[in-house]
């Protein structure tokens, strides 16, 4: 039997679709869960389809806040390699929402 009345979390990136960020300076991205019926336990932040991988590169810090179902990615001193395409996704949904 199939439950058809579950629902999976999704989530969204605050702000424009694109930002231009000079080399040197910090990117800010806040994501929130929508249609989460509880705060969920984390949020997966996604470059490129792939997990930011926090150790790889210095300077990475992430807040997230329970009650308010955000998460804040900041990436001190951007650089050419830190470009791309970022995606979030709280711990209760399906997959990764782009």
């Amino acid at each position: 039997m199939i439950n058809r009345n579950l629902l999976f979390s999704k989530a969204k990136i605050l702000g424009n679709s694109e930002l231009f960020i000079k080399s040197g300076s910090d990117i800010n991205l806040t994501c929130v869960a929508l249609q989460s019926p509880a705060p969920p336990s984390f949020i997966y932040w996604y470059k490129g389809g792939r997990v930011v991988n926090y150790s790889q590169r210095g300077g990475i810090s992430v807040l997230t806040e329970r009650q308010t179902k955000t998460s804040k990615l900041v990436i001190a001193r951007a650089m050419p390699s830190d470009s791309g395409n970022y995606t979030c996704s709280p711990s209760s949904s399906a997959q990764p929402i782009a």
